[in-house]
């Protein structure tokens, strides 16, 4: 039979006060309350890694065939989160691994995808992951850098510019 062996759960430990949020200060209208806000080194594959071990506490980790990582909030471009998790986990390494994001259903897609799986019989157990955290903001470069950034010897200079950074890295 087909359905969910187990699941867990993780929720970022700091708390950020929704009257500090309500309105330049004011107290919030009906009530108090917090909304739980991720550490700045905590991402969607971390959060994920974390509710993933709470799922597989007192399980076989070893009977786990497959890991699917779903997210709205996919911290890289090119690279398998579901893999990193598996690793992190320290399950098998032909354990079965695939990401689902950029969709508002990723999740019920993921979880549609383990069932179909485990009922076609090309895998037993899978372990379905969803976690959403904070984007990552990219920066802009400066406005004020210089358009000439060659020298003469053709070699590429760290672009100027007054505001006193270094542009040598990722724009800010």
């Amino acid at each position: 039979m087909v359905g969910i062996r187990s699941f867990g759960a993780y929720v970022p430990m700091l708390r950020l006060q929704l009257s500090a949020i309500a309105g330049g200060g004011r107290k919030a209208g009906g009530g108090g309350g917090e909304k739980a806000v991720a550490y700045f080194d905590e991402d969607s594959v971390t959060m994920a890694v974390a509710a993933a071990t709470d799922c597989l506490r007192g399980a076989d980790r070893a009977a786990v065939d497959g890991v699917l990582f779903a997210s709205t909030s996919y911290p890289y471009r090119e690279k398998q989160a579901a893999s990193l998790v598996a690793k992190a986990l320290d399950l098998r390494r032909d354990v079965v691994t695939a990401d689902f994001a950029d969709s508002v259903r990723a999740g019920t897609t993921a979880l549609r995808s383990a069932f179909d799986a485990v009922k076609a019989g090309s895998a037993r157990m899978v372990l379905v992951v969803a976690s959403v955290g904070p984007r990552a903001q990219l920066r802009r470069r400066c406005r004020r850098v210089s358009r000439r950034q060659y020298g003469s010897s053709g070699a590429r200079r760290a672009p100027t510019c007054n505001c006193g950074r270094d542009h040598r890295r990722l724009a800010h």
